[in-house]
């Protein structure tokens, strides 16, 4: 047994934690912080009580905030590494070259009658996995300009069924980037063949940003990899509860006609997927992928959120939100702090 005498005169000062109690039992009834008076009328009782509300006493329901930060991530590298992804069709005489970051083609037929010569479609792709590419990221890559004189392929493409693996009779379902130049036309981008055309870099390399926030897709041109000199850029609007699963590279054009055939040469290379991620306290950011509870761990505390992703103020990143337990505030609020 242990002797008081040893511990006499010493102060014990509890560490308290925050906990937040979300309901309470008022016997007849469960009451919630978010409506905390309730009657207390309680008919055809013998023993009535001497107020007719309660008010809350503030044991319960505390008011818990913590500054979280919203940052863009990067994902692993490994997830765009060429050398997962599988080769369809044509590829297998048209690529040169692949590596983890690079894939270079040189004969690469393109306008040509894709009903006759199905044969001739060829595409790289990798599948990700249902819903892997949520409602928000961002995607980087770089491309050379295309120099041929009439051609037409896809770069880069995100979505569930790629409708030019096949024949075009089904609408866009998800994000198709294409890569066109007409006879007398410099070569330019657009998105799901309706977005208005964007330029390329005629003199060299051209980076690429790829960037969704729910229904809206925008795809902005660079002349160099820091991104700071702004070519142009092209919005083009898609259903904002869609999530894909697929990533198409360097896929074939073709139509129906096949009258101008063209071999075009080119690459993709250092393709980068990022996301957004939340951080509280210096901890590391958690991936958000989607509306729902992520736990924020730092200092030997956990800080528990509830997240709604469309509300998340994504076109203000990096930006720190004041977060309380009361409400979502910028999409974000908090269920609990409690001590690992």
């Amino acid at each position: 047994m242990t002797d008081w005498k040893t511990y006499r005169g010493q102060v014990w000062t509890p560490a308290r934690v925050p906990v937040v109690k979300r309901e309470y039992n008022e016997g007849y009834k469960l009451s919630d912080d978010s409506n905390p008076v309730f009657s207390t009328d309680f008919v055809g009782k013998v023993n009535q009580p001497i107020t007719d509300t309660h008010q809350p006493c503030g044991y319960w329901g505390a008011s818990l905030a913590a500054n979280v930060v919203l940052s863009k991530i990067l994902k692993s590298s490994a997830l765009t590494d060429f050398t997962t992804f599988t080769k369809v069709g044509y590829w297998p005489h048209a690529v040169t070259s692949v590596t983890s970051d690079r894939l270079d083609f040189s004969s690469v037929l393109t306008r040509f009658n894709g009903y006759t010569h199905p044969d001739w479609i060829g595409y790289f792709y990798k599948d990700f996995g249902e819903g892997f590419f949520g409602l928000n990221f961002i995607h980087e890559f770089s491309m050379p300009w295309l120099f041929e004189t009439y051609a037409l392929y896809f770069p880069y493409s995100i979505c569930n069924r790629f409708r030019w693996a096949g024949h075009p009779i089904l609408p866009p379902n998800g994000i198709e980037i294409d890569c066109y130049k007409g006879f007398s036309v410099a070569a330019r981008l657009r998105i799901n063949f309706a977005s208005p055309q964007v330029d390329l870099n005629m003199w060299g390399e051209t980076y690429v940003r790829v960037t969704r926030n729910l229904d809206l897709v925008t795809v902005e041109t660079f002349r160099e990899a820091a991104k700071i000199n702004l070519i142009g850029t092209t919005s083009y609007t898609i259903p904002a509860n869609e999530t894909y699963r697929y990533m198409y590279i360097a896929a074939t054009g073709w139509d129906d006609y096949g009258i101008y055939q063209e071999q075009i040469k080119g690459h993709i290379q250092n393709v980068y997927l990022y996301g957004y991620g939340l951080s509280w306290n210096g901890c590391t950011p958690v991936d958000i992928s989607g509306s729902g509870e992520y736990a924020l761990v730092s200092n030997g505390l956990t800080l528990l959120l509830s997240v709604n992703e469309a509300e998340l103020p994504y076109d203000q990143v990096p930006v720190t939100i004041n977060a309380i337990n009361r409400t979502h505030t910028q999409g974000i609020k908090v269920i609990s702090i409690t001590k690992n």
